[in-house]
């Protein structure tokens, strides 16, 4: 228990202090702490402060348990069945904690896999792969279909976050495609999925392609709104290139409404950020 309570003080003071680049590590040995000693409440606790890294710890205990599994060697069983444990306690416990019930179901969903669904699985993280690696070579079609493969094998085994991976490349290609609303329907997709799994840099990612997607679709009342929410993240980080590029579209966005008002306003605000 010391040493939970330790790491909670160490992650609270580092809360935008730049001295630990890497909070990840405080939390693991939080995490790892509180599932010896059985100590829900602590655990509770970390994930209330470090909501962002609640996926990433646990489903560390997922990729190990399924590795073991894959690698087949003596005892595997075992090791396998101790980190899927440990997963789902520590997933089950950041469901109820954030009010957020994708943690649970996918822990369950993973660690419910035959053997089928976890080549399937497998074979989702490869199409995700293969269709990054044809958007860098501007296949921008093929990078389409990898990404939808992805998608669909993931929705299918309740693996939210590759899912939301899937979306995420499909929403880019159908955007080089020039299919703009296909694209718009991605992204938010990608971006409600990434809000709910705490990934909020992914969710951030989505929404500038939702925004981009929005008004090449001449949808700009909703992309105003998108913009805006873009922003909400990019002020927290103090990204001013991120602030600029969302001002610009909600501009665009808002000119194309003939709000001539609102876009000087926008223009403002843009010029205060300076150069």
């Amino acid at each position: 228990m010391l040493l939970i309570l330790l790491c909670l003080l160490s992650l609270a003071s580092q809360e935008g202090a730049a001295a630990d680049p890497d909070p990840r590590v405080a939390v693991r040995e939080a995490y790892h702490e509180a599932w010896t000693g059985r100590d829900a409440a602590a655990l509770t606790a970390v994930w209330r402060a470090k909501p962002a890294l609640v996926l990433s710890t646990f489903d560390a205990d997922l990729e190990a348990g399924l590795a073991a599994w894959e690698a087949g060697a003596e005892g595997h069983e075992a090791l396998t069945a101790e980190h899927f444990e440990r997963a789902v306690w520590a997933a089950e416990l950041a469901a109820a904690a954030l009010d957020r019930p994708i943690f649970g179901d996918y822990a369950h969903a993973f660690t419910g896999w035959d053997a089928e669904e976890r080549k399937r699985f497998r074979r989702g993280q490869a199409a995700f792969g293969e269709a990054n690696a044809a958007l860098r070579e501007e296949k921008a079609q093929e990078a389409r279909a990898r990404a939808a493969e992805c998608r669909e094998i993931a929705i299918a085994l309740g693996d939210w976050w590759g899912t939301a991976m899937g979306l995420g490349i499909e929403g880019t290609a159908l955007l080089a495609l020039e299919r703009p609303k296909e694209a718009a329907v991605a992204f938010a997709r990608a971006r409600l999925l990434n809000h709910q799994l705490g990934l909020f840099a992914s969710e951030f990612r989505a929404l500038r392609g939702l925004v981009d997607a929005l008004i090449a679709a001449d949808d700009n009342v909703r992309a105003i709104r998108a913009a805006n929410d873009g922003l909400v993240y990019a002020r927290d980080q103090g990204d001013v290139s991120a602030q600029r590029a969302l001002l610009d579209a909600r501009r665009t966005a808002e000119s194309a409404l003939d709000d001539e008002a609102a876009a000087t306003s926008t223009a403002a605000e843009i010029a205060a950020l300076g150069q």
